[in-house]
Parts: C-alpha cells; sequence; structure tokens
C-alpha cells in the first residue's frame, strides 16, 4: 500500500512538471491578428475611431491602450483622448431663460456634432447646417430669437471629473436644473481639443472636418 501511494504521490507531481516544461520550450502564444484585435473592441468604440480619422492628415497606425488609459500627454497631466466611456461621457447644458425651455434633464444621447444645428435651429437658421437640432430645442415659431449665444467648453472637465468632484460646480447644476441638460457624449477620437471644437462649430466629426489632432501628419 506504501508503494502505490508513493508511486501516485511522484506521478501526480511529474505531470504538472513536464507539461511546464512543455509549455516553456513552446514559447507564448501568437498574438491574435490586428483584424482579430480590432474587431474584439466594442463596436461603439470603433464607431468613435472612425469619425476620427481623416485620411490625409490622421496617423497611419491607431494605438488604443488597455481601458483604463493612464498615459501621460506631452504637455504634462493625463490625457483626455480616446473612445472610452469615462473620457467620452460629457455635460451637454443648454441654458436660456424664455428661449430654452425648463426641462432640466432629457434622457436622450447626443454628441458634440449636434450642437450646431441645434443653436442653428434656436436662430432660425437651420437649413445652412447640416445636422439634426436636440429634441425639445428645434425650430419653433413662437419661440423668440436670441440675440447672443455664448458657448462655454469645460476643457477636460468631461461627466468623470463633475463625478469625482461632486460639490465643485454649483452654478452648471443650476443651468441644468433650470435649463435643458442632455446625456452628451463627444462621438470621436482622438477627443482633443481642436478637432472637438471643430465638431462644436460645424457639427462635422473630424472624419469629415479634417481637423484629427494637434500634431496631423503632413507627409511632404
Amino acid at each position: 500500500m506504501a508503494f502505490w501511494v508513493t508511486a501516485a504521490v511522484v506521478l501526480g507531481g511529474t505531470v504538472p512538471l513536464v507539461t511546464a516544461f512543455v509549455e516553456y520550450f513552446k514559447g507564448p502564444p501568437a498574438p491574435p491578428s490586428f483584424d482579430a484585435q480590432a474587431c474584439a473592441l466594442p463596436p461603439e468604440w470603433l464607431t468613435r475611431i472612425k469619425r476620427g480619422y481623416y485620411e490625409p492628415r490622421s496617423g497611419q497606425i491607431s494605438i488604443v491602450p488597455r481601458y483604463p488609459m493612464y498615459m501621460a500627454s506631452g504637455a504634462g497631466g493625463w490625457s483626455h483622448s480616446g473612445p472610452w466611456p469615462y473620457l467620452q461621457r460629457i455635460p451637454m447644458v443648454f441654458y436660456g431663460p424664455g428661449i430654452v425651455p425648463g426641462y432640466a434633464h432629457v434622457g436622450v444621447s447626443v454628441t458634440m456634432a449636434d450642437v450646431a444645428a441645434t443653436l442653428a435651429s434656436l436662430m432660425h437658421t437651420d437649413e445652412r447646417v447640416r445636422g439634426n437640432a436636440m429634441p425639445g430645442l428645434r425650430r419653433h415659431a413662437q419661440r423668440p430669437i436670441p440675440k447672443l449665444v455664448l458657448t462655454i467648453v469645460w476643457d477636460g472637465g468631461g461627466s468623470n471629473v463633475l463625478d469625482h468632484w461632486k460639490d465643485a460646480w454649483p452654478n452648471l447644476e443650476r443651468f441644468m436644473a433650470k435649463g435643458a441638460s442632455y446625456d452628451g457624449w463627444v462621438g470621436s477620437s482622438p477627443s482633443v481639443t481642436p478637432a472637438v471644437h471643430t465638431t462644436l462649430g460645424t457639427g462635422h466629426f473630424p472624419s469629415r472636418a479634417g481637423v484629427t489632432d494637434v500634431p496631423v501628419l503632413d507627409e511632404k
């Protein structure tokens, strides 16, 4: 009985050891192909990356680090650029007594590309701008036309920042309560200042507007 118990113990320890040697000499498994890695990303991430790509000016290789991404930017500090939800969610608020109805929170998802059409609709010039105005803020004959439109951008101040410092934005909170607040998304990646501000003013993502990043490709 002692012999069989000892043999069982030896064999039980030998099999994993042999397997480990085999795996060592086989080397690491081959990484998935670029196509396989890209197709494994969530569709909404791929859509944002596609919207942010403009062949004449975009880089030839697009790197998407693992989520979340904490790579420092060239100017120092953490980058706010990427297709991930924690960098894409943004506060989108419209406020104007007598012009913007006090809906408070409107449970509709919108992107930066919808802002230009919405402002054009409020000013009754929407026939000149492509895109769709946000629900509740479309042109209305009885609604007065604003004499001045002021656009305020909190660069890098996405919803993740507001969620972290919940008591640091009382004025914006009042605008949200008395105006119209939407579930905002940047909508494209890289979500950097030049690209996003161009989308804000034109209603076009970088794939059409052509402004893609801070540094851009120049083959000349």
